[in-house]
């Protein structure tokens, strides 16, 4: 059974050749409306308190475009960690960019502004569960033996988002340099979430594989 993704905080679920997503100008113009139009429908609620229809369709719109993002982002990465070619996406100016090679897997960190400037406040685009997924797989890797995949991974998401947490139903919101700084020391800490992640990870690629 497919497991509802978790909402990671800041860059997620975590940023992978999978593409980006950047906002033209036509599509901003176009949100700038959608948000005016649901103000205004706000401000016009009937006496039963009960939304009009237009927020409820703009609510669904927004849940099954999270969702369809989610989708692509797991069909992206398993087919990446397939062609052992991955992505971390940046949004942070000062991440490095370009392409690393670790263990037979190519990695590029690609960093564009338009992705740092709508990163905040966002929830559920796809580079956040790109990037998320990225992180399940990297904390896999290190539970199964990769380790050196594993931290590399974690160091490059860490570099290039560094407000990127992971969470469970059981387990708190960690940061991602606290895990980092948990897996170079090897102090067993993680080994909830390194269950958790690994469980997760081998889900999606059973879901999603090309």
């Amino acid at each position: 059974m497919q497991r509802t993704p978790r909402l990671r905080l800041g860059c997620m679920p975590g940023v992978r050749g999978a593409g980006s997503l950047i906002l033209g100008v036509d599509l901003m113009r176009t949100l700038t409306v959608i948000i005016a139009l649901c103000c205004f429908a706000l401000s016009g609620r009937s006496q039963t308190n009960e939304p009009p229809a237009i927020v409820k369709t703009l609510l669904d719109q927004g849940t099954k475009t999270a969702s369809s993002d989610f989708a692509a982002a797991c069909i992206n990465l398993t087919r990446d960690v397939q062609d052992k070619r991955l992505s971390v996406y940046a949004v942070v100016s000062t991440a490095k960019t370009g392409v690393t090679n670790e263990a037979g897997f190519t990695i590029r960190v690609t960093y564009h502004r338009e992705l740092e400037e709508n990163n905040a406040g966002s929830g559920g685009s796809f580079i956040q569960h790109y990037n998320g997924c990225v992180l399940d797989f990297a904390l896999a890797q290190y539970a199964e033996g990769k380790k050196a995949l594993g931290l590399r991974l974690v160091r490059l998401l860490a570099e290039a988002a560094p407000e990127t947490s992971w969470s469970s139903m059981r387990i708190q919101p960690t940061n991602i340099n606290k895990i980092l700084a948990s897996l170079e020391a090897d102090d067993g800490s993680l080994s909830d979430m390194l269950k958790e992640a690994t469980r997760d990870w081998h889900q999606r690629e059973r879901d999603y594989k090309p």
